[in-house]
């Protein structure tokens, strides 16, 4: 939302597709019809989210699409080495993640480097130690069977750099945004892409900014 609302792209293009898994949103549950993230390798016609999968899969695959971000909340805080029960390898929060280091052969196939730099932009804007972030790569074109099956590796393996972005479920949602802004930020500066920003970078500007001009329908905006 605040890509689209509040922030002016002069240089570059940037496509914005929102809330890819509603449902899940409304619910406030990860996959009410299955992990949405796992459905990017084979999916029956029959699966409910057959249509949406399809049409981002096209998306990805569009010629003027040069890099890809899946933007997630993740559970916890990552860490490489066993921290305790909510820092570990096997939370998501606060990472930058990667599926293999490099994509050969394209000129943003420097996966590893372009993930160490937003994540060192982000580390530098902490508010808390305990937020900081970490590359996580995933290896998995070395066998990782889950992880085939996402958003990210369905545009590796069809030649377009991609980067999951994850936030952690436990701070604030002004707080999540903030991250995804810190590190989207960096990506669009090492792309090339100009942009002004029309709030101040911080978890108070990210929330003046949501609650900006807001307008709420119900009953297909009869009320």
């Amino acid at each position: 939302s605040l890509l689209v609302t509040h922030y002016n792209i002069i240089k570059g293009t940037v496509w914005v597709v929102p809330t890819l898994n509603f449902l899940s949103i409304l619910e406030r549950a990860r996959g009410p019809n299955g992990d949405m993230n796992r459905k990017f390798a084979a999916l029956s016609p029959d699966d409910p989210e057959y249509e949406a999968v399809t049409k981002i899969k096209a998306i990805i695959l569009r010629p003027e699409v040069e890099a890809v971000f899946n933007l997630h909340d993740g559970s916890g805080f990552y860490r490489p080495q066993w921290e305790g029960p909510l820092h570990n390898p096997a939370r998501w929060g606060q990472s930058v993640i990667i599926d293999q280091e490099e994509l050969f052969g394209h000129p943003l196939g420097g996966l590893k480097d372009l993930a160490d730099y937003a994540v060192d932009r982000a580390n530098a804007a902490l508010l808390e130690p305990e937020h900081r972030y970490h590359l996580k790569n995933t290896n998995t074109s070395a066998g990782d069977k889950e992880m085939e099956k996402t958003l990210t590796y369905f545009a590796i393996c069809n030649g377009k750099p991609a980067f999951g972005v994850e936030a952690s479920k436990n701070v604030p949602l002004p707080v999540r945004a903030y991250y995804h802004a810190q590190v989207l930020e960096s990506f669009m500066h090492q792309l090339g892409i100009s942009f002004v920003r029309r709030f101040e970078l911080s978890p108070a500007g990210v929330s003046d900014a949501l609650e900006e001009n807001t307008l709420i329908s119900f009953a297909d905006g009869r009320m």
